[in-house]
């Protein structure tokens, strides 16, 4: 829970969003507009993470022929 000392840093201050780190409650603060979600630093990597994988998908989605059944398909990790 957050804390009455928190003070969060801020990491990124993006057009998208805002991404801020208090020590004293440990968590990652995102900010997206009116909405804020704060999580622990794991979740946020996980979170990071996937989001990379469902960007790469989009751009494969986007990039396939029309008419590709894009389910079907495999998709080849390159790292992780």
């Amino acid at each position: 829970m957050s804390s009455p000392s928190c003070k969060p840093e801020t990491l990124l201050k993006a057009p998208t969003c805002d991404i801020q780190y208090c020590a004293d409650c440990d968590m990652i603060h995102l900010m997206m507009g009116a909405m804020t979600l704060r999580i622990s630093a794991e979740h946020f990597q996980g979170l990071a993470q996937d989001m990379g994988k469902g960007l790469m998908k989009l751009k494969a989605r986007e990039q396939a022929e029309p008419g590709y059944n894009f389910h079907n398909s495999t998709v080849t990790k390159l790292h992780s």
